[in-house]
């Protein structure tokens, strides 16, 4: 990559900002420190560019045009920006933006390098999301032509298309495409879901050190490649599938003390903006969102239940505006438009999983056949050794809790997410492990090419763990 490209990068990087800024501020949420943050921003204008990329399969607007739109957006934006808030605290404003990026530049210099001299090398990343997004740049849009060709089922055309889409416009700002540069949206996306974390953390009482190392914890997820953070800048999918819901459980299992009382009114937002961006990602974030949007409710609904019945607190979370306003401009938007388009040209899975699951006879001759191989090989795989490490240091912060207890400290006991967030790391193994029991591919090259990136979710949720047990023990040092 040249100067110039990077340079180019950073504008989409800084108009992609403000039109999340723009739609957050048009939707009037609750005030919130999250909603503000650049990067929640930056989450937002990534559905943003996800909405006028589905544009072009039901209108006939062009390339040109939708980037001219969009342009003028960021461009009110700044302005409304500016006008409310002061040329100072604007400037403050940027000079945050432009700090987080350095400081995380600074923890991971191999990633900027990476993408500066490497092309993709992963075949997903190659012949499914890149490839996808250097179709939706050249064809100026979505087009049936390439999405709906039966021949191309091989790269799984029925995939969302929320990294396509960044891949695509980020490369229009360059003015072409080649195998570096289409990465480099990549690295500024890495370094949003890192502030966000960092963000997070703070808000639930950690100091600013501690947080900043659990950020390099976080982005050395992923070193079975090799490459500390790599994962992140691969090109590949389920890494920025997975981080959008790490995030929602840490918001949701933040102590209500460690936050001012009107903060909370933003939760609900943020933790449907995040959904959004899963669902949009891949085609199992839609089920990881609906099954954690269901748990969410039930588990609440059970709560308010216990406490008296549904009025109260749970029924005031449930009618807020701001959440089904996320809900529906970012997530069931995308959703129905994409999913009209599939269903207007044929589209569809070829894993089947639920039809075969339903095929009498086929799911217990499958389980039989299957189970203890799948078991054996989710096991030894490489992804779930990094979360057995983070069970062990668990573990050993529960001998801690206990020892506090013991000598009298008071705070250190069991949370109540973090029963849930066990319950949940168990459920989302059970559901990878019938995936590869139901694929109709060959399933043991299935599991070969693909487990250690799915597992990349479970070993985050018990990464969620370890923080709500130092969240815990911070805490219980205080309480005599």
């Amino acid at each position: 990559m040249t100067t110039a490209a990077w340079l180019a990068i950073g504008g989409w990087f800084v108009v992609t900002v403000l039109l999340g800024g723009g739609a957050l501020r048009a939707l009037r949420l609750p005030p919130n420190d999250l909603l503000r943050d650049w990067s929640t921003q930056f989450v937002a204008g990534q559905l943003v560019w996800l909405l006028l990329t589905l544009l072009t399969a039901f209108t006939p607007l062009p390339w040109s045009a939708l980037l001219a739109i969009a342009l003028g957006l960021a461009g009110l934006q700044a302005v409304v920006a500016v006008r409310r808030v002061g040329i100072a605290p604007a400037g403050r404003a940027v000079l945050v933006v432009i700090g987080s990026l350095l400081v995380i530049a600074a923890l991971f210099p191999n990633l900027a390098a990476l993408v500066h001299c490497t092309p993709a090398i992963e075949t997903d990343a190659r012949s499914i999301w890149l490839f996808h997004g250097k179709a939706l740049y050249f064809d100026g849009g979505i087009d049936p032509r390439f999405f709906a060709d039966p021949l191309l089922y091989w790269s799984s055309p029925d995939y969302p298309l929320l990294l396509p889409a960044q891949t695509a416009w980020s490369s229009t700002f360059v003015g072409r495409w080649d195998e570096f540069g289409s990465r480099a949206c990549l690295w500024f996306l890495f370094a949003a879901w890192c502030r966000l974390l960092f963000v997070v953390l703070i808000r639930r009482g950690l100091p600013w050190w501690l947080g900043v190392a659990l950020v390099f914890v976080f982005g050395c997820f992923g070193i079975s490649f090799h490459t500390v953070g790599f994962a992140y800048v691969s090109g590949q999918a389920d890494y920025h599938c997975s981080l959008p819901l790490l995030l929602a459980m840490l918001v949701l299992g933040t102590p209500r003390t460690a936050v001012p009382a009107d903060a909370d009114a933003g939760h609900g937002p943020f933790v449907a903006l995040m959904l959004a961006s899963t669902a949009a990602t891949k085609s199992e974030g839609t089920i990881y969102a609906l099954l954690f949007a269901a748990a969410l409710l039930g588990w609440h609904g059970l709560v308010a239940l216990r406490r008296g019945g549904l009025r109260g607190p749970f029924a005031a979370a449930v009618s807020q505006r701001g959440t089904w306003l996320v809900t529906a401009v970012f997530g069931l938007l995308p959703w129905f438009l994409w999913a009209r388009f599939k269903a207007a040209h044929g589209m569809g899975s070829n894993l089947r999983l639920f039809e075969r699951a339903t095929t009498p006879g086929l799911l217990q001759e499958l389980l039989s056949t299957r189970l203890p191989t799948v078991l054996q090989t989710l096991w030894n795989d490489p992804q779930l050794q990094q979360t057995k490490w983070l069970l062990g240091a668990l573990a050993v912060l529960a001998v801690v809790s206990v020892l506090l207890r013991v000598l009298g400290r008071r705070g250190a006991g069991l949370r109540a997410c973090e029963p849930v967030q066990a319950a949940a790391w168990l459920a989302v193994l059970a559901l990878i492990a019938t995936t590869y029991v139901l694929t109709p591919h060959d399933y043991v090259y299935h599991m070969t090419t693909s487990l250690t990136r799915l597992l990349f979710l479970p070993t985050q949720m018990v990464f969620v763990l370890v923080v709500f047990r130092l969240d815990a023990l911070r805490r219980a040092s205080f309480d005599r």
